[in-house]
């Protein structure tokens, strides 16, 4: 699954950056508590779904944890990396 989770972030970083840049080129207003927000998250997002199903007291075929645990990691990272003030 941790390739799931790289392609999650990859994708999710990749679309964050091209909206700050978009979001820069336009003048756009900044949020910086957003990215801090987001920041933090960002490890509770890789290791909830794995916290998830293995804490669960029944048999549940993994792919219907981790899935959504990869997508809300990449939407962390996205929101994480749009959302980024600084030059690059």
């Amino acid at each position: 699954s941790m390739p799931w989770f790289l392609l999650c972030a990859l994708v999710g970083l990749v679309d964050g950056l091209i909206e700050r840049e978009v979001r820069k080129f336009e003048g756009g207003i900044e949020h910086g508590y957003v990215h801090h927000l987001a920041k933090a998250h960002l490890p509770l997002m890789i290791t909830l779904g794995w916290v998830i199903y293995l804490g669960l007291p029944f048999a549940v075929h993994p792919s219907l944890i981790l899935i959504p645990a990869g997508i809300g990691f990449g939407w962390s990272l996205y929101v994480t990396s749009s959302t980024l003030k600084k030059f690059l």
